[in-house]
């Protein structure tokens, strides 16, 4: 009777199994207050802001690309889902929390 070696078949496939499981985009994510905006850093064009606050207040997103500046809001406050746009490359990016007749509070400008 012949014997068969599986170890290396069950060794390849655990191998696989493991990288191909880490495989999850990253994101850089900026927080104002429980408001954030973010970059996926795999591609650094796919953009999201969500307002998460239910406190009136909208929630807008600054990006610098490649192409210029990009300003876009959470364009239905704090309900789900937050908003995303694909734009030219991210350089810069910020948000902020918009206050009726109040200056704005915005994060620093953060690389992705």
């Amino acid at each position: 009777m012949r014997k068969r070696k599986s170890v290396p078949l069950v060794a390849g496939l655990s191998a696989l199994a493991v990288l191909g499981g880490t495989s999850v985009a990253s994101a850089a994510t900026i927080k104002e207050g429980s408001d954030y905006a973010y970059v996926n850093q795999e591609i650094f064009t796919h953009t999201g802001v969500c307002d998460v606050e239910q406190d009136g207040n909208g929630v807008y997103g600054q990006f610098r690309t490649l192409d210029g500046f990009v300003e876009y809001r959470d364009a239905n406050g704090s309900a789900s889902p937050c908003s995303t746009r694909d734009l030219s490359y991210v350089t810069e990016f910020r948000v902020c929390e918009d206050w009726n007749n109040l200056p704005d509070d915005c994060s620093d400008w953060v690389r992705p």
